[in-house]
């Protein structure tokens, strides 16, 4: 099972709110430590680092109503940092060169866990604020997708009026080629809420029955014999016989007249 470990007071910084986020992007920090972010100066709302086989550790920097500060802004273009966006920095590379390597965590090649978890992570967040669980853009692999003017780059006008999740790689105004290949169509997937579980029905308790002859069991008022009669005859039956049928279930039908008697049958003998 994915683990989730979220740690709210390192590094924790405060801006000022923007409007609401519908864009979810995600860097890689291109390091295997805690970035300094010149003291919130640069930093993301959120930087996650994969354990990997068993989900993240995410360290919270911004509320995600205020602003974060990974992107480049350029004067007189468009919002970036400002435009409503969630800022997440991956601990790791997107850097094909380390693939493979003991040392660094290779983001396009995350394990299923480690994608689980953020997916885990994410999903009531983007749920929370309106952001749909889909690309903006294909995700290109570094290094073609690094400059200002990489095919994959959005334009002002795509940046303004799209939503979903997508790279640094795709932010106007900036250059970084980050996360690379990151695997969205599997986070896109894991994104997706869970199927309910089916109702737990409670498991019957064992019943019993105790079978009962149908017949019934008559006497007229007043008089000592006891029948049983299965309502086309009667026999006559002994204490000792109708007091075994009484605790069989048989009830005892008092009839207060030989006419309602004999409505249960002539009686013979045994």
């Amino acid at each position: 099972m994915a683990t989730v470990t979220v740690d709210s007071t390192s590094q924790r910084y405060t801006s000022r709110v923007v409007q609401d986020p519908d864009i979810l992007l995600l860097h890689t920090t291109e390091g295997m430590s805690w970035p300094g972010y010149n003291g919130g100066g640069t930093a993301p709302h959120d930087t996650i680092k994969a354990i990997p086989g068993k989900g993240i550790i995410v360290r919270r920097h911004y509320p995600y109503d205020q602003f974060s500060k990974s992107l480049e802004n350029d004067a007189g273009g468009v919002e970036t940092n400002k435009r409503g966006v969630i800022q997440v920095e991956l601990m790791g590379t997107c850097d094909p060169k380390w693939r493979g390597s003991s040392s660094w965590y290779f983001w396009p090649d995350a394990d299923d866990v480690v994608l689980k978890a953020l997916a885990d992570y994410y999903r009531p967040i983007m749920a929370k604020y309106g952001i749909p669980a889909r690309a903006m853009a294909e995700f290109v692999a570094y290094p073609k997708s690094y400059g200002d003017h990489a095919a994959q780059r959005l334009t002002f006008t795509q940046w303004m009026n799209g939503s979903g999740i997508c790279g640094h790689q795709h932010a106007p105004e900036n250059a970084h080629g980050d996360p690379g290949a990151f695997p969205i169509g599997k986070f896109v997937r894991f994104l997706a809420p869970p199927a309910p579980k089916p109702p737990t029905l409670p498991t019957p308790k064992p019943t019993t029955t105790t079978e009962v002859p149908s017949m019934f069991l008559v006497q007229l008022a007043g008089t000592d014999p006891v029948y049983k009669s299965d309502g086309f005859r009667r026999i006559h039956v002994s204490r000792a016989q109708r007091d075994a049928l009484v605790s069989a279930g048989v009830k005892v039908t008092v009839v207060k007249t030989a006419e309602a008697l004999a409505a249960f049958g002539p009686e013979v003998t045994a």
